[in-house]
């Protein structure tokens, strides 16, 4: 179809692709998952047109995850995800996101507008009674931290996280190039997340008093977004699947 005579992949280069797609599958995921919240004026700013920030302060959500086993390979992975509105229905969007292979720094930027960039990021577990997640990109640094106290409840974890998925947006851009304009597209995507289960039936994920703490730097001002508080965290080990939906807005980028 493009190239003259080589078999062709999913992505560049065709011929030998960093990533297949569109869809990413994960196995045996750990996770700390702390419920935070932001205030809505430093929010605001960021969103794209057609989406709306439902309250203030503004709910969201701080992930550092490690994937042992996935279709873009092994790696962590930090990200910032803000409760929004689309159509009058509740979703994510992603504003900042890091992890530590190239595979899934392109698969995310490409398929699913995800802004991801290379990052230093590990899930440290006995710490004291605590389960941490630290990122590190230059001089920025987010750190999570859970203790977990007892068995979640598999319905409070099903209002957070919906077995028919999680609606998550990011906004994906093709620059312009010399006189050509550019696309900017704001993506819907889903987010599946299968919970193991012990022998006892229980899911297998733990919750209890979290904390955390970001500090920006001037190329990743993830402190801008004004951190409000984080009182609730998650930690789990589960399976999951990344599958982006449709394009839900377009622009068209003007070259400078």
């Amino acid at each position: 179809m493009v190239l003259r005579g080589s078999p062709e992949g999913y992505s560049t280069p065709l011929q030998a692709p960093l990533y297949t797609g569109p869809r990413i599958e994960y196995w045996d995921v750990e996770a700390v998952i702390v419920l935070a919240t932001f205030k809505r004026e430093s929010v605001e700013p960021i969103l794209p047109e057609g989406l709306e920030a439902p309250g203030d302060p503004l709910l969201g959500v701080l992930w550092i995850g490690h994937y042992p086993f996935s279709t873009v390979g092994v790696y962590d992975e930090f990200l910032v995800a803000l409760q929004v509105l689309r159509d009058g229905e509740l979703g994510y969007y992603v504003p900042y996101i890091y992890v530590t292979n190239d595979a899934a720094l392109a698969a995310g930027r490409e398929v699913l507008g995800a802004p991801k960039k290379l990052a230093d990021i590990r899930l440290v577990k006995g710490v004291g009674s605590s389960v941490v997640g630290e990122a590190r990109r230059g001089s920025m640094e987010a750190i999570v931290e859970v203790k977990p106290e007892s068995y979640a409840d598999e319905g409070t974890l099903r209002a957070l996280i919906p077995e028919e998925g999680v609606d998550m947006y990011s906004l994906r851009l093709l620059p312009p190039a010399g006189e050509s304009e550019g696309v900017a597209q704001l993506v819907h995507w889903k987010a599946y997340m299968y919970f193991q289960r012990r022998p006892s039936g229980r899911v297998s994920a733990m919750m209890g008093p979290a904390r955390a703490s970001l500090r920006g730097s001037v190329e990743d001002p993830i402190d801008s977004l004004g951190l409000a508080g984080a009182e609730q965290g998650f930690y789990a080990v589960f399976d999951m699947t990344l599958e982006p939906r449709r394009v839900v807005v377009e622009w068209r980028v003007k070259p400078s």
